[in-house]
């Protein structure tokens, strides 16, 4: 059903967990207390910093990858727009067609 031999299969079973792995799962761990430390507003470029401020080596991309698979997203901020103030000021031009 998996389309993988019986060894290869049990192998992976008790092989222990990689080095990239073991560096991808603190990273994450690091990312969402990051993430959760800045209210949930902070995306991939600003949590990007502070690991390589830290000494630890990665990439925009993977710190994208892993809030992606943590569920975590950025909030950029809301765009400003003032408010209109009183009525229209100009004359609204005759219905020709009517």
């Amino acid at each position: 059903m998996l389309n993988v031999s019986r060894s290869g299969y049990y192998d992976s079973c008790n092989r222990d967990v990689s080095t990239r792995m073991r560096h991808d799962q603190s990273l994450s761990r690091m990312i969402h207390r990051l993430h959760e430390a800045s209210g949930g507003v902070y995306g991939a470029r600003k949590l990007h910093r502070e690991p390589i401020d830290t000494g630890q080596r990665c990439g925009r991309h993977k710190v994208a990858k892993l809030m992606c698979q943590r569920g975590l997203k950025g909030y950029p901020k809301r765009r400003f727009r003032g408010a209109r103030k009183g009525p229209l000021t100009y004359p609204f031009a005759d219905n020709l067609l009517k």
